[in-house]
């Protein structure tokens, strides 16, 4: 019923937040580890020496990265890539003031969100049937507010409560 969509740059920051919740994760768990006084001897055991070692090292990383693409392969969500957006149209709506960029001066950190913007846009104009966009930055549903075909809601419940309605009455 639903096909899931997303954008290569939201995969390489999901999984920069990945690496870097990690880091900080294994740092203080194996912070709040060597406190215990009660486990210290503990260390010295073959058995639970993993413990007190680095959790990067043991894999966590890896883990949890491989859960992200496994996710993104399991859903078959399709990314979206940038590669084809061009950079002059992103500047070009940058120094227009074009949505997301209305607020120039507060929205200059806005170009990975402007290329996702775009991506979608080149999608939707390729023949995509239906889009819906969830978001509550009134950037992009500005940006979007010209496109039939793609319907933006803050809140993944009311695409839900769409698709299931012509399904289930009730709903």
């Amino acid at each position: 019923i639903v096909d899931l969509y997303t954008s290569s740059i939201v995969v390489s920051e999901v999984e920069s937040h990945i690496r870097d919740d990690l880091q900080l994760a294994s740092s203080e768990t194996r912070n709040f580890i060597r406190k215990q006084i009660c486990i210290k001897g503990l260390k010295g055991s073959e058995q639970f020496s993993a413990l007190f070692g680095d959790f990067r090292e043991q894999g966590w990383d890896t883990y949890t990265l491989n859960q992200w693409i496994e996710f993104i392969d399991d859903t078959d969500c399709l990314v979206l890539e940038t590669n084809t957006v061009s950079l002059q149209d992103v500047l070009s709506d940058y120094f227009n003031g074009v949505a997301p960029f209305e607020e120039k001066q507060k929205k200059k950190y806005e170009f990975p969100d402007a290329i996702i913007i775009k991506s979608i846009k080149e999608f939707v104009n390729s023949g995509a049937n239906q889009v819906f966009v969830i978001t509550k930055d009134q950037g992009w549903i500005n940006a979007f507010s010209s496109f039939r075909n793609v319907i933006v809601v803050d809140d993944i419940i009311d695409i839900l409560k769409e698709i299931y309605s012509d399904v289930d009455p009730k709903i």
